[in-house]
């Protein structure tokens, strides 16, 4: 679960109410010491959402951009025990013209720390490819896919057969 989780109050209420992972977006980049302080109190419950404009993590809805890049914070974060990122490239997002597919390369070679590629899946096609990707890059564990579905571009049983075949 995510989207204006701020303080350590909200993330052990929500851990107390059966939610398995919390993630974290602009307080990740505002605020990284208590996130520091909050995943070590909840030791793999917590993800970190990066989403960026050009390498660069957006933040507050995506409406500020900062200085630093999606990979320097990745491996800020990676060294502080962070397990998972959602990282949502989004110039890509919700416009079904695929993913941002260097970026993510970037980013899953500059850390060990386990992603979730989410902006811009436009088709079976952008699976496959994620899944070619996953083959170097064991630490791409997950896809999030949303108007390819809605529009009907993407058949959810075809990707979920997909990524089960043998690579």
């Amino acid at each position: 679960m995510g989207g204006g989780i701020r303080n350590e109050n909200t993330v052990a209420y929500l851990i107390d109410n059966n939610i398995d992972r919390i993630v974290l977006g602009t307080i990740a980049v505002t605020n990284p010491k208590l996130v520091e302080e909050i995943s070590l109190k909840f030791p793999g419950k917590i993800a970190i959402g990066l989403d960026a404009k050009k390498g660069f993590v957006t933040t507050e809805g995506w409406s500020k951009t900062k200085k630093i890049t999606v990979t320097e914070l990745a491996k800020k974060y990676e060294d502080i025990g962070i397990k998972h990122i959602i990282f949502t490239d989004i110039d890509k997002d919700g416009v079904l013209e695929g993913l941002s597919f260097d970026q993510l390369q970037d980013l899953l070679e500059s850390t060990s720390i386990n992603v979730i590629a989410s902006g811009g899946v436009a088709s079976l096609e952008d699976i496959k490819k994620l899944k070619k990707i996953s083959v170097k890059n064991p630490n791409l564990v997950g896809v999030i896919v949303g108007k390819a579905i809605y529009e009907n571009r993407l058949n959810v049983d075809h990707a979920i057969n997909l990524l089960d075949e043998k690579k």
